[in-house]
């Protein structure tokens, strides 16, 4: 494994279909989006948790009302799901068919907070809600897709985590056991773009690193804030950030 220091960047980036790419900027409570091809500007817009869609078009949360939207390329809206619907956490699929996202729960009258989340999958193509996963107490919580299968986490929320336990939510809802006993996570997980890792900041100031074919982790230890970029795996290393280069042994 090797470190190769990182420029500072200011990139934006976190999505591309083709040559239209989603970019992004955080703000307290909301985020900035915007796509464009070419260096031409498509559209912009404010929600949670966008990402693009087959054809080009922007799917996102509305923080106001908990709804979920797409944002076409000639700018027209359409709801794919009414208020109260989506928390976030939106994930889609490598063949841009199937989005998983967060379902409130315990929504308050007139609120955009949950106070728990489930797990939904959406079928694209056909707008049709496939999976709807609830469980009162429980966290059930999208982190990303590998192959045609939603990894979660699910926790039950009045007893004291001790790892981080994932499963595979499968198209048809069932739910099946794929990591078990994981590190506990200090940072959200997050999936790497060719779908075949994951990472996350563990409660020890270490980066885990999950091989998802192998379902095997490894420890880079002293690496913190991890985070996938287009060059690849990042990490902050004493204050300054890294690219860190690794092979599978």
């Amino acid at each position: 494994m090797t470190f190769e220091t990182f420029p500072q960047s200011t990139e934006t980036i976190i999505d591309q279909v083709d040559n239209v790419k989603l970019h992004v900027r955080s703000h307290q409570s909301y985020t900035e989006f915007w796509s464009e091809s070419d260096s031409v500007l498509l559209v912009e817009g404010r929600g949670w948790s966008p990402v693009l869609a087959a054809d080009g078009s922007v799917i996102f949360v509305d923080s106001e009302d908990l709804s979920l939207k797409k944002l076409l390329i000639n700018g027209d809206e359409q709801q794919l799901l009414p208020p109260g619907s989506a928390a976030g956490f939106l994930r889609i699929s490598s063949d841009r068919k199937y989005l998983g996202y967060a379902i409130p729960i315990n929504l308050s009258p007139d609120s955009n907070w949950a106070g728990l989340y489930g797990a939904g999958i959406m079928d694209l193509e056909t707008g049709k809600v496939l999976v709807s996963r609830t469980k009162e107490n429980f966290f059930t919580s999208p982190i990303g897709w590998y192959g045609d299968q939603l990894i979660v986490h699910e926790w039950d929320a009045t007893q004291t985590q001790d790892s981080l336990d994932l499963y595979a939510l499968s198209l048809d809802g069932e739910l099946t056991k794929f990591a078990l006993g994981l590190p506990q996570a200090n940072s959200y997980p997050e999936i790497s773009p060719d779908h075949q890792w994951l990472v996350y900041e563990d409660q020890d100031g270490n980066t885990i690193l999950v091989n998802l074919e192998q379902v095997s982790f490894g420890i880079i230890s002293n690496v913190v804030l991890p985070q996938w970029t287009s060059e690849g795996l990042t990490g902050l290393v004493d204050g300054q950030r890294f690219l860190i280069r690794f092979t599978i042994e």
